[in-house]
Parts: C-alpha cells; sequence; structure tokens
C-alpha cells in the first residue's frame, strides 16, 4: 500500500498535523534524511505531532515512516508522479489544454493504481472467482458500466457472471447470492448507501465480496473480505469521475488476466471460440 496516497488521502486531520502531513508530502525526498526534531523544527510543528500522524499510517515511529518513505519516493520519481499534484480543468481552457489535461489525469491515475495493487488481494481475488459457482457484479451510475464491462470479459471464457444495471434487481441479485457465489462491487468512493446496503445483504448470506474502490479508508473498504484499491487522485467533479473509471477498468483488466492465467488453455480455448468476426453473422 502506497505510504504516500494514504498520507494524501487522511481525512478530518486536526490542524498541525495536516501541516505535518503537507509538509512531508511536499518534501518526501528531504524528509528520508531528517530526525524527527529537524522535521518537526522544519513544518513548525512538534516531534509529538510527527508521532501521532505515524500512528495513523500504522507506522511505528518517525524512523519506520521514513524506511517506507524512502522507497516511494523512489518509486514515485521513477514514474514521474508527484502525491500533491492536482491538475485541473478550467473554463478557460482550450481543447488542446483539456486534451493535456485530461491524458495527464489518466496515466497519472493508471501509474498510480499500480501502485496501490496488491499482488496477494488480486492472487486472492483470482482465485475466489475462478472457484466460484457464479459471481455477480455490483455498481451504479459509472461503476455500472465497469461492472458490465467486466462481465462480457469474464462471460467470453465463460465465467458464470451477471450484473443488471437497475437497482432493484441488483438487491434482487444479492438477496439470492449463496456462501459459493462470489461477488465483485465496484463503487469508487465506497460510501454509496445502496451499495453499502447490497453488501450488508451479501455478507448476510455469506457471500465472499470483493471492492474494487478508491476509497481506501471507506466503509466499503472494510466491510470487504478483498480490497483492490485503484487511485484516489480526484480533480474536480468534471474530469475525477473520467480517471477514476478509467482507473477502475484497468484493475478489472488485471483481475481478468489474472483469473485466465489460472487456467490457460482453457481460457485461450473460450476466447478463441467466442471470437466474433465479420463471419460470425453472415448476411
Amino acid at each position: 500500500m502506497s505510504l504516500l496516497v494514504e498520507l494524501r488521502d487522511l481525512e478530518s486531520l486536526p490542524g498541525a498535523e495536516r501541516q505535518a502531513r503537507d509538509f512531508i508530502l511536499r518534501n518526501a525526498q528531504d524528509v528520508v534524511d531528517m530526525d524527527i526534531r529537524t522535521a518537526a523544527k522544519r513544518s513548525y510543528t512538534s516531534p509529538a505531532t510527527l508521532v501521532r500522524l505515524c500512528k495513523r499510517v500504522g507506522a511505528g515511529g518517525f524512523g519506520e515512516l521514513k524506511l517506507r518513505l524512502s522507497s516511494e519516493v523512489q518509486l514515485f520519481s521513477r514514474l514521474n508522479l508527484a502525491a500533491m499534484d492536482a491538475t485541473q480543468i478550467d473554463p478557460a481552457d482550450s481543447p488542446d489544454a483539456i486534451v493535456g489535461k485530461l491524458v495527464t489525469m489518466t496515466l497519472l491515475a493508471i501509474e498510480e493504481t499500480s501502485t496501490l495493487l496488491s499482488v496477494e488481494s488480486l492472487r486472492r481475488a483470482a482465485e475466489l472467482i475462478v472457484g466460484a459457482r457464479r459471481v455477480d457484479f455490483y455498481g451504479v451510475g459509472a461503476s455500472s458500466l465497469v461492472a458490465m464491462d467486466a462481465v462480457y470479459k469474464f462471460m467470453r471464457v465463460g465465467r458464470n457472471v451477471s450484473h443488471y444495471q437497475l437497482q432493484d434487481r441488483q438487491y434482487v441479485q444479492a438477496v439470492n447470492s449463496r456462501p459459493d457465489h462470489g461477488a465483485v462491487v465496484v463503487s469508487y468512493g465506497g460510501e454509496t448507501g445502496f451499495i453499502l446496503r447490497l453488501v450488508d445483504v451479501l455478507k448476510e448470506n455469506g457471500t465472499p465480496v470483493i471492492a474494487i474502490t478508491g476509497g481506501r479508508q471507506s466503509t466499503l473498504s472494510r466491510k470487504a473480505d478483498i480490497n483492490l484499491f485503484v487511485s484516489p487522485r480526484e480533480t474536480d467533479y468534471r474530469s475525477a469521475a473520467m480517471s477514476s473509471r478509467i482507473a477502475q477498468m484497468l484493475v478489472v483488466d488485471i483481475l481478468y488476466a489474472v483469473c485466465n492465467s489460472i487456467d490457460y488453455e482453457d481460457t485461450a480455448d473460450a476466447i478463441r471460440r467466442t471470437r466474433i468476426s465479420k463471419d460470425t453473422f453472415p448476411d
């Protein structure tokens, strides 16, 4: 899990901790070489404030935080990521500027998602899907489009999968779920009331839940059995849904590929058989 992203997305921090957090994010490379007293002085906070911030992200102390920070600084530098980047689309932007900004935001979301994905979580999720009698996908709004895309992919390789766009049908799906089913819940923020209600129903029925979400501290992430995190990088209301949707679809593609690698020959044959060409539907 990315420490830089976790720090950036901490919410409701007290003023001093927020100040320390922002200092670390903006000066991560320098912080690696500081002791706690120097960092406190440079951030105009205190050593106690830094210790409290460390505990919020699961670090035992400032030394452990610096160790985690050191490896991430190198990774973010190699990927050309900026933890505090906040590209915005402005009303006065020309079409050329909008193209450049959206491409940049999308690339950043994809690269950042790659730092958040846990290989172990991907493996567990793939094994769950491959071993389940059926897999139901859930999502509303833009997340419903991601679920539909996933269903088409997994259907091509013979998986028993489904997704309904209407909320009442998704609810019936959840009510009829069983312990030998699997559920993949797509929700960028992880706080949609309807989705959380579905997850409660799924858990009551013993159905294991895989969440694809950007809300690492969300209610959904706490309820899910397996979390596949996408970049929580948001810009503004006009562009956040675009980059988040693409990041979610990337995770679906990766999950699909990992599932297929478990039973490669059979899935490769299924993909060949279900390929649609101009000869599939002759005139």
